[in-house]
């Protein structure tokens, strides 16, 4: 039997958040008074076990140091801006059989959205179509996505595109949803 394997982590955001000087932010004299531009960083830190050769688990903190990214105070509370970045804990599970990847998450957000704190599900699958191309599905209470991935390459040098589409569960109405498409890179 193989032996569990834990592999960790760690990430260091810099966030920044800038408004432009216009005719509105001019007439704004608490926002004038602040700045129109905010930088800070944040931490995340990640856990990845090798439960079994075909199953993992995943445990996600993210923004761990505590930024408020915002602008202008609250009248309830003037001592903060009410933009702090949420922390969100995330757990994971995936499967693995033959060409084949099977993942649920859970995750928790620790600041109210929409008068609730946040927790979601999501829900994925993945197969790959010989060694170079791969189809994939998900579902969240948010949004259903597909997409589509093709490996170009060799061993050591290898290039991916990718491709999805996310489509809204929400109130929205008349979208197209988002289309993402991404080019990575591995040497």
């Amino acid at each position: 039997t193989k032996v569990p394997s834990l592999s960790a982590g760690l990430n260091i955001k810099i966030l920044n958040i800038g408004i432009e000087t216009n005719e509105y932010t001019k007439l704004d004299s608490d926002l004038s008074a602040r700045g129109l531009s905010k930088s800070d960083a944040t931490l995340d830190f990640s856990l990845l076990l090798g439960v079994t050769p075909k199953m993992n688990l995943g445990l996600i903190a993210e923004n761990i140091r505590p930024v408020n990214m915002g602008f202008i105070q609250q009248v309830e509370n003037p001592d903060e801006d009410g933009k702090e970045v949420p922390l969100r804990l995330t757990a994971g599970l995936s499967y693995r059989e033959g060409n084949t990847l099977q993942l649920i998450d859970v995750s928790w957000r620790n600041k109210l959205l929409n008068g609730q704190k946040e927790v979601n599900l999501k829900l994925g699958i993945e197969h790959w179509l010989l060694r170079q191309a791969c189809i994939r599905a998900g579902y969240n209470i948010k949004s259903i996505s597909t997409g589509a991935s093709y490996r170009y390459g060799y061993s050591k040098y290898e290039m991916q595109l990718d491709y999805a589409f996310i489509y809204p569960l929400s109130s929205f109405v008349n979208t197209f949803g988002t289309h993402r498409f991404a080019l990575s890179v591995r040497f």
